[in-house]
């Protein structure tokens, strides 16, 4: 199939167009992320990691991850999408694709 598909996509949502020969988009998927408008705190579901020194007095102290919720959550939306346009290519439903993302969805 001679055609591109455009993915426009971000941390909320991606949406994906299909342009063929005469040059007409045609909107082929709609993908939401409800959770990129949440805030850190509500993702979090559960109290961050401890850990303890050695020794008689060893204090504990919290370990935070390497990143935030929020961006874990992002990066699992740009995993789902990246899955779809892999199938979609094992399909042959397009023939070349173009990326319009913000940077950090990058």
């Amino acid at each position: 199939m001679d055609a591109t598909w455009i993915v426009v996509a971000d941390g909320a949502r991606g949406r994906i167009f299909e342009r063929l020969a005469k040059g007409h988009l045609t909107e082929i998927d709609d993908f939401v992320n409800p959770v990129e408008r949440e805030d850190n705190a509500d993702l979090r579901t559960d109290a961050y990691g401890r850990f303890y020194g050695k020794g008689e007095r060893a204090q504990g102290h919290t370990a935070e991850p390497d990143v935030s919720p929020k961006q874990h959550e992002a990066e699992r939306f740009a995993a789902y999408i990246a899955q779809f346009l892999y199938e979609a290519k094992n399909r042959n439903r397009f023939s070349s694709v173009c990326l319009i993302a913000a940077p950090a969805f990058l």
